[in-house]
Parts: C-alpha cells; structure tokens; sequence
C-alpha cells in the first residue's frame, strides 16, 4: 500500500523547511493539511506537486543561492 499522507516532521525534512514553519503554512491554508486522529497530516500529492515544479516552488520554499 503507498502511503497517502506525511506528518509534518516528515515533510519538513523532505523540503528542508523547520516543523514550525509547516504548522504556520498549513495554519495559514498555504499547505493543505488534514486532522487524522489529533495529527496534522500533509497529502503526499502536494510534496509531489511541489518536487514537480521545482523553478515555481512558493517564496517560503526557495533554496537560498538559488536563481530559479
């Protein structure tokens, strides 16, 4: 079975970003997230979206030295 959802530790280290700043962008809608069992869950299609279209990743999200 794939897994369908991440936690928010696993997709903070999958993008490189810290916990806190997951928890503020779902709070602010800007990562869509889910309550499963009083856990924040992330959908593995949005980490996907993101890895897809790395030269359109969102301002929060940019590599520093990067010029994409």
């Amino acid at each position: 079975m794939t897994k369908q959802m991440l936690s928010v530790a696993e997709f903070a280290c999958a993008t490189g970003v810290s916990q806190t700043t997951v928890y503020r962008k779902v709070k602010s809608g800007q990562i869509p997230a889910s309550d499963v069992a009083g856990q924040t869950r992330i959908p593995v299609w949005y980490l996907e979206e993101l890895l897809a279209r790395p030269g359109q990743l969102p301002g929060w999200l940019q590599i520093e030295g990067s010029d994409e």
